[in-house]
């Protein structure tokens, strides 16, 4: 009986070990995230409801990831700075969604260039709003 078992163990040890040290099928990649930091405040943003009643008011901050202006597409969170996870709008967004979106962004940019007397948070507030 004594030999049944350790032939029994040594056997499931072997299976166990063969298992571990196969190759993983599936590779698990980290979040792609980003560092993001605000450059001080752009203004006040209310947020109001059909009726013209004001549900909630905040102060929105400048936004930078990787050196760049960023923008959030929720204006239901509140910003804060730290590690954020990269989310590519395609998974969220339809192609349609995302030109209209883009081409509103390059009005905002290009009404600002015409129009110098707006400072930069005043630009950021209305590409943040656009957004």
């Amino acid at each position: 009986m004594k030999k049944i078992m350790k032939r029994l163990l040594t056997a499931i040890l072997t299976f166990a070990t063969v298992v571990t040290t196969l190759p993983a099928t599936q590779q698990v990649h980290a979040a792609d995230s980003v560092y993001t930091t605000t450059e001080g405040k752009a203004g006040t943003i209310v947020k109001v409801d059909n009726g013209g009643i004001e549900i909630k008011s905040f102060e929105e901050s400048i936004t930078i990831a990787d050196g760049q202006t960023a923008y959030c597409i929720d204006i239901n969170t509140d910003f804060k700075s730290g590690y954020k996870n990269r989310i590519n709008a395609e998974d969220r967004m339809s192609d349609e969604q995302i030109t209209d979106v883009a081409l509103s962004l390059e009005y905002v940019k290009e009404y600002a260039k015409k129009h110098t007397s707006l400072s930069n948070t005043q630009v950021y507030l209305l590409e943040q709003c656009v957004v």
